[in-house]
């Protein structure tokens, strides 16, 4: 029997983690290959979006709740909701639009009928998200938006969403999970409370449970820059909640994010994102080759043999050395962290 390897970074013997029989089953029953394409390909934005419907959503359905109770009509009450795509620059929202039966009500956080949404309505949903970990910065940014709405009101706006968001961030967590996919949000918003433009990267994780579910795990909000002690403040946060064993966790190169893995999840194989990477490539190529280069990617994730796939991307980013050598180098770095065909290879 394999020695358990011993991990140079904590001084620990580094387990293996084998996958339950019912979840190995699973992965059969799905394909390995469609497994990798969906982790490889897990939206980036995917839980910014889940946490903005969330949230505008509630803000709507109180806007309904003071409009009825402003209404001297006794007949009219609420009627359901309809659907409604918002494109925004986290992609389109699916929103649920609350309706009265008298057809008067309009949620006053939307942008006009008709009207596309511009920097101010942006700058509202990214507020939402950032000051959620505040009541008075929530109050602040409802001041600010000039709603029809009496002090009382928008009190009760505020716990509501305060209290959305702290249930989003503080809900348990299971034990054990397959994956989780990790994604930052970087910006420069306008703080309400201290009246002034700062940075800000918002954290958001999904995660994907033994039986193979995707949900979403949370949400952080640090102002400032990228940094190691942010990692493990959010792992710390996930074991506090109930998490303790991670097969695997997708996300960017992000700075200090793997020490900040092997510290807390020592276990826990860690692959880098192929969407990012894809994205990532446009930054750094031109326009025309990095079109070839994802084209070539594209090919190479259907590759099922770990082995073959590994070595077809480096002989790719040999054929662009010459042109984008730092670049290159970083990628053929990291070539064996684009898959995660490598976890089930010691699988008993």
């Amino acid at each position: 029997m394999e020695k358990p390897k011993k991990d140079n970074n904590t001084g620990k013997r580094k387990k293996k983690i084998n996958i339950r029989e019912e979840t190995m089953q699973k992965i059969k029953e799905m394909g390995l290959e469609d497994l990798v394409t969906e982790i490889a390909e897990m939206e980036p934005q995917a839980a910014m979006k889940y946490i903005t419907e969330m949230l505008l959503n509630l803000f709507m359905l109180k806007e309904r709740d003071f409009f009825l109770k402003s209404d001297d009509s006794e007949e009219n009450k609420a009627n359901g909701f309809y659907p409604r795509n918002l494109a925004c620059m986290l992609g389109n929202l699916s929103l649920k639009i609350p309706r009265d039966r008298s057809g008067q009500f309009r949620p006053q956080v939307l942008p006009k009928e008709w009207q596309r949404y511009d920097k101010d309505f942006q700058d509202l949903l990214l507020n939402l998200i950032l000051q959620s970990y505040s009541p008075s910065r929530i109050r602040s940014l409802l001041n600010s938006l000039n709603l029809p709405y009496s002090m009382k009101e928008i009190e009760e706006l505020k716990d509501s969403l305060y209290a959305k968001a702290k249930e989003l961030r503080m809900k348990e967590l299971p034990s054990e999970c397959f994956a989780l996919f990790i994604d930052a949000y970087h910006t420069e918003i306008k703080d309400e409370e201290v009246k002034r433009v700062r940075k800000a990267v918002i954290y958001s994780i999904i995660g994907m449970d033994m039986n193979l579910r995707k949900d979403f795990f949370g949400y952080y909000v640090f102002f400032g820059s990228e940094k190691k002690g942010d990692w493990l403040k959010i792992f710390n946060d996930l074991i506090a909640r109930g998490l303790k064993r991670v097969l695997l966790i997708t996300s960017d190169d992000f700075p200090g994010v793997s020490d900040a893995i092997k510290t807390l999840f020592p276990q826990t194989d860690h692959q880098l994102c192929f969407i990012h990477m894809q994205r990532n490539i446009f930054r750094n190529m031109s326009k025309e080759d990095a079109s070839r280069f994802n084209e070539e990617i594209n090919r190479i994730k259907l590759i099922s043999n770990y082995e073959e796939a590994v070595n077809a991307f480096e002989t790719l980013c040999s054929q662009f050395e010459s042109k984008y050598s730092s670049y290159i180098k970083m990628l053929k770095t990291n070539k064996e962290r684009y898959g995660i065909a490598t976890i089930f290879s010691t699988q008993s």
